[in-house]
């Protein structure tokens, strides 16, 4: 080749190799391969790389911008419920009992690989920093379920543990558990799974990838060995609801499930199409509630309101269910909500999303709870505060959790108040300052 000609061969291979690179890409940019590489290089960055120097003071999951002046109890009037809170927030791998003047009655903490040192069952765990409670669920003695989580993270499931009052580990359940715990009436625990599963699957022929994630019922006795496990997308394919599973943007966590809630006697005998022992479930991604019957391995009743990406549904009683409506929220106030409406109609029976001077606003998780006495406690995560409603809407006690991470609060995952009748039999009695 001379040197008249080496310049336009040298243009001319650069551009033909150019187009065939583009070509290329755009072929590959559709395949399944391309989009299992796409998925592998992001998660090598998002779970590998990241989490060892990222802050979680500087993570939204874990902290998020202050709403509020001050902190600890800024409202306390008549007419709040007695008793101590439980919760656990941002902070770390820590709950905490106080008190209506927001004094520390006790408190709990044990760090994820103390209890797990070599957690085979996490690929690639974050540090410990990056490790919260997500839930503590109180036992006999001052003891506690608590779920591990890293917000974030994938898989943020981390396992369940029992630890007794003074964080000795009393046993370990190294699965992906997350967002909720409760105990059954004959003592028996129930929890969610996360479960990757490979696709195609039966029935679910409009999710792309190679995987899905599965939320799975668990059932584990008293010193958490595992007796049943149920899929929830298999209940849902059992079931007469196969809808619920069009993908509607959703490519890999199909449910998100997030609350589980137990079918008493008592909420079977007001509503006749569920039996006692059945779970009531909330799935986040597709914003309705189910629930499932273990046994038969089906989704019996399923339910869609005008609530979306909402958490911790619950029977209240009778015919009522309560749930925390993260998204649904239109009118004055923020974009949150909590609901309550009958489950036999349909209809709603009460909702509080705020009003001007009180924004209730939660994107990412919330609870709430009723008491007897007509009164309401809301966990709104996001902004790191508990607020109790009188029955009359009225807030007569406001919390925000104190915050080491300068103008930004921790998120609070989950609360819990407990009367001192319930604590005197559970056998746990801090002071009783109140």
């Amino acid at each position: 080749m001379n040197k008249t000609t080496d310049w336009p061969f040298l243009v001319w291979f650069a551009s033909v190799s150019a187009a065939a690179g583009v070509l290329f890409a755009f072929w590959f940019s559709g395949t399944s391969t391309y989009r299992l590489v796409h998925e592998g290089l992001a998660g090598a960055w998002n779970n590998i790389l990241l989490p060892q120097f990222r802050d979680p003071g500087n993570f939204e999951f874990y902290f998020k911008a202050k709403r509020f002046d001050g902190e600890g109890v800024l409202q306390a009037k008549a007419g709040v419920s007695d008793g101590a809170i439980v919760y656990s927030d941002a902070s770390g791998p820590t709950a905490y009992l106080i008190n209506n003047r927001g004094e520390l009655l006790h408190h709990w903490h044990v760090p994820f690989r103390t209890v797990w040192p070599e957690p085979a069952h996490i690929e690639f765990p974050v540090p410990d920093n990056q490790v919260i409670f997500r839930k503590a669920l109180l036992q006999h003695g001052g003891a506690l379920l608590v779920l591990f989580e890293a917000p974030g993270h994938w898989p943020y499931a981390y396992g369940l543990a029992k630890i007794n009052r003074d964080s000795e580990v009393l046993w370990t359940y190294a699965q992906q558990a997350h967002h909720d715990v409760l105990l059954t009436p004959d003592g028996d625990i129930i929890t969610l799974l996360h479960e990757t599963r490979p696709l195609p699957i039966e029935g679910l022929d409009d999710y792309a990838g190679h995987t899905i994630i599965d939320d799975v019922i668990v059932v584990l006795d008293h010193t958490g060995r595992e007796k049943k496990r149920v899929s929830i997308i298999d209940a849902i394919l059992n079931s007469r609801y196969p809808g619920l599973l069009y993908a509607d943007g959703q490519s890999k966590d199909a449910l998100h499930t997030n609350s589980v809630d137990w079918v008493t006697s008592a909420v079977a005998s007001a509503l006749p199409m569920l039996k006692t022992g059945q779970i009531l479930v909330s799935m986040k991604a597709k914003s309705a509630l189910g629930v499932v019957d273990l046994e038969r391995g089906e989704l019996v009743w399923a339910h869609r309101g005008g609530w979306r990406q909402q958490h911790a549904a619950r029977f209240l009683g009778g015919r009522r269910i309560g749930l925390f409506d993260n998204e649904g929220h239109i009118g004055e106030g923020g974009y949150s909500r909590i609901v309550e409406f009958d489950a036999l109609t349909g209809a709603q029976l009460w909702s509080f999303g705020g009003h001007a001077d009180l924004e209730i606003e939660s994107r990412w998780r919330g609870s709430y709870q009723a008491f007897d006495n007509g009164n309401r406690l809301i966990t709104e995560s996001d902004a790191g505060r508990l607020l109790e409603l009188s029955k009359d809407n009225e807030v007569v006690w406001e919390y925000v959790a104190p915050s080491e991470v300068e103008d930004k609060s921790p998120a609070v995952f989950w609360a819990r108040r407990y009367s001192w009748n319930e604590l005197k039999a559970l056998n746990f009695a801090p002071s009783q300052s109140n």
